[in-house]
Formats: C-alpha cells, sequence, structure tokens
C-alpha cells in the first residue's frame, strides 16, 4: 500500500520538474521552443491523468474554442499549449517536425558555406603572420556576408570595413 503514494510522488515531481522548465521556455523563447515544452507538458498530464489527454482526444480537430475551452478548465492555457492541444487533438501524437537549419543558397544552386573557423598555430607561426592570417578571415567572412545579404542593423560592420580598408594600401 506504501508504493502507490511513493509512485505518485514520483509522478508529481516529475511533472512539477517539467512544468517548471516548460515555463522557462514557455516565457522566454522561439515558438518552436514553446511549442516543444508545450508538448512536454501535455505529455506529462497523460503520464499522470490519461483520462484528461482521453477527453482532448474527443474534442476532435478543428474546433479551437473547445480546445481552449479543455486548457483554460485544466489551468494550462496559453498560446502555445493550445496549439499543441489542438495538434494533439487533430490525432498527432507528437509535435510536428521542424525546420532547423537555415542553408544559404547561391545562384548556382549550390550552398553558400561561410568560411571556417580558424586557429592559430602557435609552433609554427609567428604572432605576426597569425595576426595577418586572422585579418584576412575576417575580411573572407565579411565579404561572405556581403554576398548573401546579410548585414549589420546598424552598420557597425560596414564602419569597421571602411576603417580597416582605410589603413592598409
Amino acid at each position: 500500500m506504501t508504493a502507490a503514494p511513493a509512485m505518485i510522488t514520483s509522478l508529481r515531481q516529475t511533472i512539477v520538474a517539467k512544468t517548471r522548465s516548460s515555463k522557462n521556455l514557455l516565457r522566454s523563447s522561439t515558438d518552436a521552443h514553446r511549442l516543444d515544452a508545450a508538448w512536454d507538458l501535455l505529455h506529462a498530464v497523460a503520464d499522470l491523468h490519461p483520462e484528461l489527454i482521453a477527453e482532448l482526444r474527443n474534442v476532435g480537430g478543428n474546433n479551437p474554442a473547445r480546445v481552449r475551452e479543455w486548457t483554460q478548465r485544466n489551468k494550462i492555457s496559453c498560446p502555445a499549449v493550445d496549439a499543441a492541444a489542438q495538434q494533439l487533438a487533430d490525432g498527432l501524437l507528437e509535435p510536428p517536425e521542424t525546420v532547423t537549419e537555415v542553408v544559404v543558397m547561391g545562384q548556382d544552386l549550390e550552398p553558400l558555406q561561410p568560411p571556417g573557423p580558424i586557429q592559430p598555430d602557435v609552433f609554427s607561426e609567428t604572432l605576426d603572420a597569425w595576426t595577418d592570417r586572422a585579418r584576412q578571415h575576417w575580411r573572407d567572412v565579411y565579404k561572405w556576408h556581403l554576398r548573401v545579404g546579410l548585414r549589420h542593423a546598424n552598420g557597425a560592420a560596414s564602419m569597421m570595413w571602411k576603417r580597416q580598408a582605410a589603413k592598409k594600401p
């Protein structure tokens, strides 16, 4: 008889931990992170109260008003949880796949890769040689950003480039 209360306490600790981490993500993050956190919360609810998730699934798809009513009644309503609950009511069991990488393509439809990182070789190059190589790398990275259309919001990068160009012949 003592095992059941211990199991319930463990499940409560799990949902509290998941809820705390979800609340932090729901407060300040990207929409994708918020949706993932909302799904984590709904999975925790499913672990503790499968009857509530069954009730949500019975609401049926394409019924946002009833889904929002369900989230409000269960005191977990927010835009991200409402969206995840709607997806769950529509029949999804997991969050949908999202794009995690942006690939910049050139005119020839080949991916434009930024210059890779560089490291000094303290055993074979001097500080001046490393500094020259680092400056060239900075120029290459800056030119890559210009080529793909990325610019600093306040123009600081272009001002720095002009100062660097004025110093060198």
